[in-house]
Formats: C-alpha cells, sequence, structure tokens
C-alpha cells in the first residue's frame, strides 16, 4: 500500500534526501552542466532514470519546469551501489 496516495495530478509529496559529498558535488555539476537547478536534474532526469532502469512506471508522466527541447538525453555516469 502507497505511503501517500495523490489526489489528483499536480498533487505532490516533498521529501528529503541525505548525499555523501562527493555524490552531491557529481550531481551538481552535471546539472549545471546541463543548465538545471539540482532539483530540476533529480525531478526530471535522475528519478525517471533510475525508475526506466528498474522496471518501473510512474502512476503520471512528471511534470517538469522546462521544455523536453532544452534537457538533453544524455545519460548519467552510473554511481556505484545503484
Amino acid at each position: 500500500m502507497p505511503l501517500y496516495k495523490p489526489q489528483n495530478r499536480r498533487d505532490r509529496a516533498k521529501f528529503m534526501q541525505t548525499l555523501e559529498i562527493p555524490v552531491l558535488l557529481a550531481l551538481e555539476a552535471e546539472a549545471k552542466r546541463r543548465g538545471l537547478t539540482m532539483q530540476e536534474f533529480v525531478r526530471a532526469v535522475v528519478v525517471p532514470e533510475w525508475m526506466e532502469v528498474h522496471n518501473l512506471r510512474p502512476a503520471n508522466p512528471p511534470l517538469t519546469a522546462r521544455p523536453p527541447e532544452i534537457r538533453p538525453e544524455i545519460r548519467v555516469n552510473r554511481l556505484k551501489g545503484d
């Protein structure tokens, strides 16, 4: 049973993530290289890619702050342990 059931497509749940410094720096550098904020990068690239790798499907397509043509479809280098 899910911990949170959205009432509509724009309904969101918030969470906090703790990262080791080298992981944080790698993610920040990749976000900056793509012209994205860290939040945009995690939401629009990292989470969807992780879900794809693990054969999971989101209930709704992600809402993104920028149009797809601005976000390159370059894969993030895999980090140990994922």
